[in-house]
């Protein structure tokens, strides 16, 4: 067979159209080349998907196991045991193990193709947010064009490339008019501050902040999660107000906050510089590398010392890291990202997820992913219902 036929038997071997006469030339091809060949093919047939040395298996075991045994043999390069699978994507789903390790059973979950259908029709999200104005009037930010929009207070208000800028031209000492910037569900959005500091934006999130930083501090409001990048000004600290007590004393620096609402707990996490975090209670300084947790609305504080800073920083890369997160987890970040609802029928089934997946993908790629990894669903217009 020439490459083109290999190609097309693995695309058939893996959405399950193979007949029986391709199925045994397949494997016979498989038996007859090295484990590092089969490696290649693989890579060759799905160019959408990463598979990383030793966790290369999709779905489907029973005939892997019996067309690499040869293969593997040859080559002393690891591979995954093959009762479980893991494949992992920069653009596509990654699926694991439900508990501490899931084992291959032989069944499918019952998906019906409408529910595809319904979840094709729900694109990711984009760039786009809405502006409040101090007078209370509301901009919609998502198709403007470079170009001045408002000015307020001495202020400038531009989108420049899809970012908002603001070129303070007077600074007003007396009065402080205040702007609000929001990212409903589907959206992300990109700030340049007065200052000149940097936020990212990340879908239902705040950033409330004045257009212009007159007196001897710089402070903004957010909640939901924004990356922010600081301008250096040693006269004028820069503070950073969260959910409920809690605050950011920014000491020159980039760092991630998530602070959403539905979440049992905020984090901050330091990439450069310095940060304080304080309570009602406690105060912490954080170095590089090192997150704050802080629960219990503010009265537990505590340093995570090594967190993975590849999945705090996912979202900023149009990624989602499902690295060691529940089905609620992955549910959350999705409801967030496609403006889906999402319910639980009966009790949410026990699944641990790991990997990647590209943020701008459509609905229906995540489904697979989720098919594929066991997960029972149903979708119903804009809501998807988690089932045991």
């Amino acid at each position: 067979m020439n490459k083109q036929e290999v190609i097309v038997l693995f695309r058939k071997y893996d959405d399950g159209t193979i007949t029986e006469q391709e199925r045994l030339t397949w494997e016979e091809w498989c038996n007859n080349i090295t484990l590092e060949a089969f490696n290649e093919m693989l890579r060759e047939a799905f160019p959408e998907r990463t598979f990383p040395k030793g966790q290369l298996l999709p779905h489907r075991q029973e005939a892997l196991a019996l067309a690499l045994t040869a293969a593997e043999q040859r080559d002393a390069s690891p591979v995954v045991p093959m009762g479980r699978w893991r494949w992992a994507a920069a653009a596509a789903a990654v699926v694991l193990v439900a508990g501490a390790a899931w084992w291959y059973n032989g069944t499918r979950p019952t998906v019906k193709i409408d529910d595809f259908k319904a979840a094709a029709k729900i694109q990711p999200g984009r760039q786009g947010a809405m502006l409040t104005l101090a007078n209370g009037q509301q901009v919609l930010l998502d198709s403007l064009g470079n170009g001045l929009i408002a000015a307020q207070q001495g202020t400038n208000l531009r989108m420049d490339a899809g970012k908002l800028k603001y070129d303070v031209l007077k600074k007003d000492n007396e009065k402080i008019a205040w702007n609000t910037i929001t990212t409903p569900r589907s959206r992300q959005f990109t700030l340049i501050l007065p200052d000149g500091s940097m936020l990212w934006m990340n879908a239902a999130s705040s950033v409330k902040f004045p257009v212009s930083f007159a007196g001897n501090e710089r402070r903004i409001e957010v909640s939901g999660e924004v990356y922010i990048e600081v301008a250096p000004q040693e006269n004028q600290p820069f503070y950073v107000s969260l959910t409920g007590q809690t605050a950011i004393e920014v000491l020159g620096t980039s760092f991630n906050i998530s602070a959403y609402n539905d979440d049992k707990h905020i984090t901050a996490t330091l990439i450069a510089g310095a940060i304080n975090v304080k309570t009602t209670d406690n105060k912490i300084q954080l170095k590089p590398g090192q997150q704050a947790l802080v629960k219990e609305n503010g009265s537990q504080l505590s340093i995570n010392t090594n967190p993975d800073l590849t999945k705090v920083m996912a979202w900023k890369n149009r990624q989602f890291n499902f690295e060691g997160a529940n089905i609620k987890d992955v549910m959350k970040q999705l409801s967030r990202w496609y403006d889906i609802e999402v319910v639980y029928e009966g009790t949410p089934p026990n699944i641990d997820f790991g990997g990647k997946l590209s943020m701008d993908m459509s609905l229906d790629g995540v489904l697979h992913a989720l098919k594929d990894a066991e997960v029972h669903f149903k979708m119903d217009g804009r809501q998807l219902t988690i089932m045991q």
